[in-house]
């Protein structure tokens, strides 16, 4: 994302970080026994669909079109 100058690189870095963050709540959860197995799977259901069935795939389309665009200057 760097390397090609992706305009939405912190915001992305940062819902990473905060998933991160998330699934380590989520493990202490689990263990007090406070956080459910359907809270862990509807979380991850959430994060597949809004995030990398959304925001990673754009990335993708942005990182292909970069990709292309340097194919076609060489």
């Amino acid at each position: 994302m760097k390397q090609y100058n992706y305009p939405d690189y912190e915001e992305h870095v940062k819902k990473h970080e905060n998933l991160t963050k998330k699934l380590r709540e989520i493990n202490d959860g689990i263990v007090t026994g406070e956080i459910s197995l359907q809270d862990v799977t509807e979380f991850m259901q959430n994060w597949v669909h809004g995030h990398i069935l959304g925001e990673d795939l754009i990335l993708g389309q942005f990182l292909r079109q970069q990709k292309s665009k340097e194919t076609v200057a060489a």
